[in-house]
């Protein structure tokens, strides 16, 4: 009887070689948050202690960088063995990807949301990899056009497609953050979806671990307190305003530099404000006018930790912020009461904050700065240009006690009375203001500009310093 040696439909072994890698690959990403949840615990409690999001995002990258790599049988001889473990291990991150965009409050997200980031670029090159080399594959094969007639080839080059299409929107900023919003969430299903068609061997058990993680992340979203409609507090001519939010219940404290986030509908993106008091009944922000627009009902979600550090025993506490910054100066003041205040503001105008916030700074810790020159209370020119950094009237001369009261006399609240030495025209001097005799902690908040230049100096001069601007 004639015997034949039958070729495996999948060529060898080596076609099942990849599988136990995905289930590694998601013991290690369980391992990786675990890891990095306790060293933000117990490692980070000090005062001084910092570890910079490149550090987590390298650590992720090495690990995928072992996946990948580790235990290369029949990589030699079957190029396409590493291009499926690529695309394997980075589906099997998406729960990793997923969890660290998750907003649990009271839980600070902040930092993870970073790492998320990086997360995304490695997946993200995993398929390139994948992708383009089963393309060139095929190309020097000659089996391009007869791989590409095939349904679940196909499919991979749309998820390939996709992820580049949401890549070019990212880096190149081509939409507005509502309509990225839903088309990263879309393509993120599309991507999830679409792979557990196109790979073989089969990841449906990924996938379906993949959605349940996405499902939470929608519902964390998604759920959030309604609120009656928002009560908003302005005056002419200034471009800040004190918004009052009534909650049906107490918000948790969260700490120094919570925030919450407000969204206009339930199933819109929410977008971040600093909360700068907070009772029983109503949270506090002091927020600018033109990018608060929520005036009515609203869905509120927090509060949320920040990455504000704990100063413990922290003394000589110095808050330089700008505009609608004030709210950051104000839950430090809530924590570290004798913290001295530096606040930037554009026109007089704005000192309106200052009378209908419920804790304002006390006027011996106030300096303030308007910036803008030609202007004064309600819009109107000064008597003369303001001499930068100088204390008094605009032009620069002495003036009593009374007469710095009544030039901001004319506000709903009644007048403001700030100390004379501490109302000054134009940019501060930081490099005067922060030193080692002055601060020993500088809390920078406001502006991208600003936060820049006092980092700069602070770190210049030996201080502490700290900022969380919001990149979300």
């Amino acid at each position: 009887m004639d015997t034949f040696d039958l070729e495996r439909r999948h060529g060898d072994h080596l076609h099942f070689a990849n599988i136990k890698f995905g289930w590694i690959t998601l013991a290690a990403s369980a391992g990786y948050l675990a890891v990095a949840a306790l060293v933000h615990t117990l490692y980070l409690r000090g005062k001084t202690r910092y570890i910079g999001t490149w550090l987590y995002g390298l650590v992720l990258a090495v690990l995928w960088l072992i996946l990948v790599t580790a235990a290369p049988e029949g990589y030699s001889t079957h190029f396409s063995v590493a291009l499926k473990r690529t695309a394997r291990v980075a589906y099997a991150m998406i729960p990793l990807s997923v969890a660290l965009a998750w907003r649990l409050p009271p839980l600070n997200y902040l930092g993870r949301l970073r790492v998320h980031k990086w997360a995304g670029w490695i997946m993200t090159a995993s398929t390139t990899f994948h992708g383009v080399g089963f393309l060139f594959k095929w190309y020097v094969a000659d089996e391009l056009g007869a791989k590409l007639a095939q349904w679940r080839n196909l499919a991979g080059v749309a998820i390939l497609l996709v992820q580049w299409a949401l890549v070019v929107v990212s880096v190149f900023n081509l939409t507005g953050y509502t309509a990225w919003y839903w088309i990263h969430n879309a393509m993120v299903l599309v991507f999830t979806l679409i792979t557990i068609l196109h790979a073989q061997p089969g990841v449906v058990w990924l996938g379906i671990i993949a959605c349940v993680f996405i499902v939470i992340q929608y519902a964390t979203h998604w759920t959030g307190v309604s609120v009656a409609e928002v009560s908003v507090l302005a005056h002419p001519g200034s471009s800040l305003v004190v918004a009052r939010i009534p909650t049906p219940k107490p918000v948790a404290n969260a700490g120094v530099g919570q925030h919450i986030r407000l969204a206009s509908r339930w199933y819109l993106p929410s977008h971040p404000y600093t909360v700068a008091h907070s009772d029983a009944s109503a949270i506090e922000l002091v927020v600018s006018r033109t990018k608060f627009d929520v005036t009515h009902a609203v869905t509120m979600r927090g509060a949320y930790r920040s990455e504000f550090p704990q100063l413990v025993g922290a003394s000589a506490v110095t808050v330089c912020c700008g505009g609608s910054g004030l709210s950051m100066a104000l839950s430090v003041l809530a924590y570290f009461p004798e913290a001295r205040v530096i606040w930037c503001v554009k026109s007089v105008s704005d000192l309106h904050v200052l009378a209908k916030v419920t804790s304002p700074p006390p006027k011996d810790q106030l300096a303030v700065y308007i910036t803008q020159k030609g202007t004064a209370a309600g819009g109107s020119p000064p008597a003369a240009s303001a001499t930068p950094g100088t204390p008094g009237t605009p032009d620069g001369g002495a003036d009593d006690d009374e007469s710095a009261a009544l030039m901001m006399d004319d506000l709903d609240d009644g007048p403001i009375y700030i100390e004379k030495s501490a109302l000054n025209y134009g940019r501060p001097q930081w490099s005067q203001l922060l030193t080692p005799e002055t601060a020993s902690v500088v809390v920078g908040c406001g502006p991208a500009s600003l936060v820049d230049d006092v980092g700069d100096v602070s770190r210049h001069q030996g201080l502490q310093f700290v900022a969380e601007p919001y990149q979300m």
